[in-house]
C-alpha cells in the first residue's frame, strides 16, 4: 500500500508520543479516580454563623435587622449563611414547593437580608434547603428512589427548578457563595445529574458554588472537582461520655481533621465547615437522639466549641465555619436557655475569642 504524506506525519507524531511515554512513565495516584482541576482559592477565611428563620416575613423584619447589627456582627461574624427552605411531601416526594405565604421566607425577605447583611460590612452565603414535611423519616438525606428511574427523573428536574431560582436571585443581589445542595445523602451517587446540575447553577450564578455534605457523606462524593471547595456539616459524634475532659473531645477530633486534610488534598479544594454547633445540654458531644427532657449544660457547649477551633486551628485547607444557629430574635440565648445558640452563653465567648472580638461580662463563668 503506497504511503501518504499524512502516514507518514501519523507514524512520526505516535513515535513521539512512545518514546515520551517510555522516558516519563504516568504516576499513578491511589484513590483519585479523577484528576481536579485547579479553581482560584478565595483566600479569605470565613467566619461564619447560620441565620435561619422557618416563617414568611421575619428576615425583613426590624427584629432581624436589630439581631444582625447588635447581636451577630459584635461577634466578630464577617459572613452568614442565609438559610431559606422549601419542601416536599415525604422523602419518596418528587416535587419540591415553596411555601411563600407561611414558612419560604419570600423573596423580598431575602433581597432585603442580603442588602442589609452587605450594608453591615458582611458577606452573604445562600444555603438552600429542603426539609421533609411528613412521614417516619424527616430528614433530607434519606431522600432517594432505589431503581425508579422515572422518580430520579422527576426528582431531579423538580430540584433544579428549586435551585435555579435561588441562584438568579443570588446572581442578581451580588451573593458571595452559593451552596447547591445540603445533606442530600442518598442524591449524591447520582454523579451525572449532580454535575449537569451545578454546571446549570453556573450558568446563572457567577460566583464560588459549594455543595454541604453531611459529615457521614463527604468522603463519597465523586464531583467535588466540579466545586470551587469541599462543604461538610460537621454534626461528628465525639464521645460516648456525658462528661468528656476538653483534652478527650481535642482527641477525638484528631482523626477526622487528618482525614479531612487528606480529602482536601486529594481533590486539592479548600474545606469550608458549612455547618456546626452543639446544643447547650448534657451529652451533646454524642450527637445522640436529644428528645425528651435534656438537661442543660452550658459548659459542654462551650467545651465542645474549644476543642472543634483547637483541632482546626492552622490548618492551611481551613476555609472556613459557619455555627448553627441564630434566628431574628435579638433576645434569643441567654444561660437557662438549652438550643443551639451561642448568644449569651459561655461558648458566645469561645466563639468571640476565635473570631477576633472583645469578649464579654457574661451571667456565668467562662469555661
Amino acid at each position: 500500500m503506497k504511503k501518504t504524506k499524512f502516514d507518514t506525519l501519523f507514524l512520526l507524531i505516535l513515535s513521539t508520543i512512545l518514546v515520551a511515554c517510555t522516558n516519563n512513565p504516568v504516576t499513578i495516584i491511589p484513590n483519585l479516580a479523577i484528576k481536579p482541576t485547579p479553581v482560584p482559592i478565595i483566600s479569605e477565611f470565613q467566619k461564619g454563623v447560620a441565620y435561619t428563620s422557618w416563617w414568611h416575613g421575619e428576615y425583613s423584619s426590624p427584629e432581624s435587622d436589630l439581631t444582625l447589627t447588635n447581636v451577630i456582627k459584635p461577634l466578630g461574624v464577617t459572613w452568614v449563611s442565609v438559610i431559606v427552605t422549601c419542601y416536599q411531601d415525604n422523602i419518596k416526594s418528587t416535587a419540591i414547593h415553596c411555601l411563600p405565604d407561611t414558612k419560604t421566607p419570600t423573596d423580598d425577605d431575602l433581597v432585603h437580608l442580603i442588602k442589609f447583611i452587605h450594608a453591615q460590612g458582611m458577606k452573604v452565603m445562600l444555603k438552600p434547603h429542603i426539609d421533609i414535611s411528613s412521614g417516619e423519616s424527616r430528614w433530607r438525606g434519606n431522600i432517594g428512589f432505589e431503581n425508579d428511574e422515572s422518580a430520579w427523573q422527576a426528582w431531579f428536574a423538580s430540584y433544579a427548578e428549586f435551585i435555579s431560582h435561588y441562584a438568579i436571585l443570588a446572581q442578581a443581589n451580588q451573593v458571595d457563595y452559593f451552596v447547591a445542595g445540603t445533606e442530600l445523602g442518598k442524591t449524591s451517587p447520582r454523579v451525572d445529574q449532580w454535575r449537569t446540575l451545578i454546571k446549570k447553577i453556573r450558568s446563572l450564578y457567577s460566583g464560588p458554588i459549594t455543595y454541604a455534605a453531611n459529615w457521614g457523606e463527604v468522603f463519597d462524593v465523586n464531583w467535588w472537582d466540579d466545586l470551587d471547595a469541599i462543604g461538610v456539616d460537621a454534626y461528628y459524634p465525639l464521645t460516648d461520655s456525658n462528661q468528656p475532659t476538653a483534652s478527650q473531645l481535642k482527641e477525638a477530633w484528631n482523626p477526622i481533621v487528618s482525614r479531612l486534610g487528606k480529602l482536601s488534598q486529594q481533590w486539592n479544594r479548600h474545606i469550608i465547615v458549612t455547618e456546626i454547633g452543639y446544643r447547650s445540654i448534657d451529652g451533646i458531644n454524642q450527637m445522640a437522639d436529644t428528645t425528651g427532657t435534656p438537661v442543660l449544660d452550658l459548659q459542654e457547649q462551650a467545651d465542645c466549641y474549644q476543642a472543634m477551633f483547637n483541632a482546626f486551628q492552622g490548618q492551611k485547607w481551613w476555609q472556613g465555619v459557619y455555627w448553627w444557629n441564630w434566628t431574628i430574635d435579638p433576645k434569643q440565648g441567654g444561660p437557662a436557655n438549652t438550643d443551639f445558640t451561642a448568644n449569651n452563653k459561655p461558648a458566645e465567648n469561645i466563639l468571640r475569642f476565635y473570631f477576633g472580638a472583645p469578649l464579654r461580662n457574661l451571667a456565668t463563668p467562662l469555661p
